[in-house]
């Protein structure tokens, strides 16, 4: 049996928004590797809120049949075709030296 392995990756992705209040605050949110930052100034509010890249593996099973290795043998006709090849070749090459 042969496991298959597939990785996925998704980017990183970020959001940016603004609201307007008075003073200043800080606050910082680390939730299931989200991560999310409120920043008061005055009146102005930030938000910054980061989704870093995520990889998902999916794992699957996949049955591959046996592979069985039997032993080549040198059949008796390959080699009355070897034979035949060397005498036509030797014909052959005496006919061009002639």
């Amino acid at each position: 049996m042969v496991k298959v392995d597939t990785i996925i990756i998704t980017q990183k992705e970020e959001i940016r928004d603004t609201l307007i209040l008075q003073e200043i605050d800080t606050i910082r949110i680390i939730k299931e590797g989200i991560r999310i930052d409120l920043r008061r100034f005055y009146d102005t509010i930030e938000v910054d809120i980061e989704c870093p890249a995520d990889t998902i593996r999916i794992q699957k099973e996949i049955r591959v049949p046996q592979v069985i290795y039997e032993e080549k043998s040198f059949k008796k006709k390959h080699l009355i075709i070897l034979i035949m090849s060397i005498i036509l070749y030797t014909f052959t090459l005496i006919k061009l030296l002639k």
